[in-house]
């Protein structure tokens, strides 16, 4: 696994697949030496700084080219010039829509829309001065969850068929806030990344053993994992359950996960209650 693509280990350990997902750092904004480029633009909204910067390097290609493309800003637009300015690959440019109706939702959706476009670049600078960070950070996020693969089983794939973006730098005013900010957003990514991976294995591979020893990686972050096996099952009177195992070769697991979140006793818990099912006699009886 490539470092820094923070991907919960919940896999067995002969899981080996090249993963393809970028890195998310926040950087100050400065015209980048190398690499491609992306700028957000709402609709009649003002370039940024950044994007300002780059255009007077390229010796107003960037203005031109993007006049030439007839781009607006609007919501789903998007424009390529290659090779703007020396070092620079390509710039991007993706419309966000109007500004009074971009949302944290719409944000995360125009970043899942950049990734496409950018996915065949190694190094990518998205240039975020001039929008809100929170705005900037539902971008990254969007890009991050865009980038998802699950190629375990693909014999057939070429090196050349995947994904060559390594690192997305984001620039804005205030880079050692974004990164602070961004925490939870990196931790939804990797609680949807392993969502994603268990629901994309097959019930064959994904059985209850299987499963129970996944959830027991969860113990990393703080987690209390037990597992209740046939006997303890049996020693508990779990019959119903037992009942709908005996149609599988493979033994049932109970999974009891515990997360005690604050410690402050004044506060009331939550409590999630729920089941998982990885086998199920589906009424053939």
């Amino acid at each position: 696994m490539r470092k820094g693509t923070h991907r919960l280990n919940v896999r067995p350990a002969n899981f080996v697949m090249d993963n393809t997902m970028p890195e998310i750092s926040f950087v100050k904004a400065a015209l980048p030496k190398a690499g491609a480029v992306v700028v957000l633009m709402a609709e009649e909204g003002e370039p940024s700084a950044l994007h300002v910067a780059l255009d007077a390097a390229s010796s107003g290609a960037v203005a031109r080219g993007l006049e030439t493309a007839g781009f607006k800003g609007s919501k789903g637009q998007s424009a390529t010039i290659w090779a703007p300015a020396p070092g620079i690959t390509k710039l991007v440019a993706v419309g966000m829509g109007p500004a009074a109706a971009l949302t944290p939702d719409s944000a995360e959706a125009v970043g899942g829309a950049t990734y496409p476009l950018i996915s065949g670049e190694k190094d990518v600078l998205l240039a975020a001065d001039g929008i809100e960070m929170p705005v900037a950070l539902r971008v990254a996020l969007g890009v991050k969850l865009r980038s998802y693969r699950f190629d375990l089983y693909r014999t057939t794939q070429k090196p050349d068929d995947l994904p060559k973006l390594a690192h997305l730098a984001v620039s804005l005013a205030e880079p050692t806030a974004a990164r602070a900010a961004y925490a939870p957003f990196r931790a939804v990514a990797e609680g949807v990344f392993m969502s994603r991976d268990l629901v994309s294995e097959p019930p064959n591979v994904l059985h209850p053993v299987e499963m129970a020893e996944r959830c027991r990686g969860l113990e990393t972050l703080g987690v209390t994992v037990e597992i209740l096996g046939l006997k303890e099952m049996k020693k508990l009177g779990f019959g119903a359950l037992l009942g709908v195992a005996m149609g599988s070769a493979i033994e049932p697991r109970m999974v009891v996960m515990k997360w005690n979140g604050s410690k402050k006793k004044t506060e009331k818990p939550i409590c999630f209650i729920g089941k998982g099912v990885t086998f199920d006699t589906g009424g053939i009886s």
